[in-house]
């Protein structure tokens, strides 16, 4: 029942190759899932983002506790069900008010 060693050897190398390509395989999988997920996590912030939207005011700057009314004219993404804005004060000091 003992096998000789030329037979163990090419059982031992079968066995190496197939983990080998297992490993391989299993590579490709991990790196098409985590490249496949952080494109589709990066998409909706991409279409979030508008490059210029409209912006139009009469006062430029204001002391502090004063108001700026600004209007602000965006087009919503064609072919939609619904679309949102989101507004926001990147400034230091500044804030938006509920009044619209």
């Amino acid at each position: 029942m003992t096998k000789d060693l030329v037979t163990q050897v090419k059982q031992y190398l079968s066995g190496h190759k197939r983990r080998n390509r297992f490993a391989a395989i299993l590579c490709v999988l991990s790196l098409t899932t985590v490249l496949g997920v952080s494109l589709m996590m990066t998409m909706p912030a991409i279409s979030l983002e508008q490059a210029e939207p409209l912006l139009e005011t009469d006062v430029t700057s204001a002391v502090q506790g004063a108001g700026i009314t600004v209007r602000v004219t965006a087009a919503a993404q064609p072919k939609q069900d619904e679309t949102y804005f989101l507004l926001s004060a990147d400034n230091w000091n500044a804030g938006l008010a509920d009044i619209h």
